[in-house]
């Protein structure tokens, strides 16, 4: 934890800060899409289901959602680094297209890494995001310790594993190869270089976004002991309009956040 929260704070630029700031404001918007991908039966409609939904729940899964965040980021950089370092990557005048393949190579790699490690925590996330309970008495995984505690007693603490890494690696690949690869060609003063995480990370999520949608059906499958068979592409817009949302969050909080770090001369 203490590699973790060091690591986060010492190597994020503004344009990650505000990754994690929007990705927190926008979060009802992630528990909707959750909802569509992993609902047992029929296709449950966007619009209802954010008219339905407890209000007060609307946040659901959001602080297990920013850990595995605050795990998955710092190994994968960590480890991308590394993998830079040892084949001085910095060295090698690599042309456009092999750089980015290159690039998105160590990127799935590393990524791969982080989503290993907080996989347990992403599992937690989705079943307890899942659940559609609006009290916690009508819940039937009431907090995300009892949760962990049910799937580990059912040794299920890991479904879904095998398809969590290769859509891992499609996603970190995918959005680290194209940050290696395109944000040094920016310059720090340039929306493009704000808005480019965000790019980014839509570009991995809609690669690797059956491969998630898949694994989820199996997760709540096994816990809420049904079939779920949910298109692949289940609960995309709300997904597409949360990384709207957050490249207009982007726009709104760079320019502060820009102006702040010239005054401190950082």
């Amino acid at each position: 934890i203490g590699f973790c929260l060091n690591r986060v704070f010492s190597i994020m630029d503004g344009s990650l800060v505000i990754c994690f700031l929007s990705k927190c404001l926008t979060a009802p918007l992630d528990r909707v899409k959750l909802l569509q991908q992993t609902t047992a039966t029929g296709q449950p409609n966007f619009l209802t289901l954010l008219k339905n939904i407890d209000k007060r729940a609307l946040w659901r899964g959001n602080a297990t959602s920013m850990t595995k965040w605050c795990i998955v980021v710092p190994y994968a950089l960590t480890t991308r680094d590394q993998i830079h370092k040892r084949c001085n990557s910095a060295q090698r005048q690599l042309a456009l297209p092999v750089n980015l393949v290159w690039n998105c190579v160590v990127g799935g790699i590393a990524g791969s890494l982080g989503v290993f490690l907080s996989y347990p925590v992403d599992i937690t996330r989705t079943i307890v995001t899942a659940d559609q309970g609006k009290t916690k008495a009508d819940r039937t995984y009431r907090t995300s310790t009892l949760a962990v505690a049910k799937m580990t007693r059912k040794k299920k603490l890991f479904t879904g594993l095998q398809l969590s890494l290769v859509g891992g690696f499609v996603h970190w690949g995918v959005a680290l190869g194209l940050w290696d690869t395109f944000h040094p060609l920016l310059t720090y003063q340039s929306a493009a270089y704000w808005l480019l995480p965000q790019i980014c990370l839509l570009c991995g999520g809609l690669a690797s976004y059956p491969l998630d949608t898949w694994r989820r059906n199996k997760a709540c499958a096994k816990m809420y002991d049904g079939v779920i068979t949910q298109p692949m592409f289940s609960g995309v817009k709300p997904f597409l309009l949360r990384q709207l949302s957050c490249a207009a969050l982007t726009l709104v909080f760079a320019p502060l956040l820009f102006n702040k770090a010239q005054e401190g001369g950082d």
